[in-house]
């Protein structure tokens, strides 16, 4: 039997393997971001990978380090130092002079995802469905690859942003972000944390 920590770890070497990874700005704000950054960069080191951030991101997490809120000061100063302690494995990309992170990623991923399978880990529900949707007009264009948008859990790895939803014993469904569904490549596997 598979452990939670085999499949979480085998399923972000397969994302490096062979998939270009963006990562934004909610992503890089969450307090579990160090805990992905010492999750991949052993693997980004061995692959001789990167992990790809618009310009637009650095640009925004610069902008909240003067915020009014103090949470949000403090985590895009600890975002920004995040990203110079692993300076060898981050590819800044995209227009250095867009103002609007999304725009900024959304052009980023319909150019890329031409020649290259794309995650994006983000916890931005409207980006992510805005990415998802790039991916459903693959019949009108050919030969783009698949986009996979994944958010970060507490231990730092990749989940799924949106699963197929399923109703409980009463017949709700839950469409809660906070969904423990990983999808690997290996299959669908429900994650719990005991």
């Amino acid at each position: 039997m598979y452990t939670n920590a085999y499949i979480s770890q085998t399923f972000l070497e397969s994302c490096v393997r062979d998939r270009k990874i963006f990562i934004d700005t909610s992503a890089l704000m969450q307090d579990s971001s160090p805990m992905f950054f010492r999750n991949i960069v052993p693997i980004l080191k061995r692959e001789r990978k990167v992990i790809f951030v618009p310009f637009s991101v650095k640009h925004e997490l610069e902008k909240l380090t003067s915020d009014a809120d103090f949470c949000k000061r403090r985590r895009a100063i600890e975002a920004l130092k995040l990203l110079a302690d692993n300076a060898q494995v981050i590819e800044f990309c995209g227009d250095n002079d867009c103002d609007f992170a999304d725009n900024d990623i959304l052009a980023t991923v319909t150019k890329l995802r031409l020649k290259h399978e794309i995650v994006l880990v983000t916890q931005d529900r409207n980006l992510a469905s805005a990415v998802l949707n790039l991916g459903k007009d693959t019949y009108a264009v050919r030969y783009v690859k698949k986009i996979f948008v994944q958010r970060l859990d507490e231990r730092g790895f990749m989940q799924r942003v949106f699963n197929k939803p399923k109703p409980n014993a009463k017949g709700v469904v839950n469409t809660n972000f906070g969904d423990t569904s990983y999808h690997t490549p290996f299959g669908d596997f429900n994650i719990s944390y005991a």
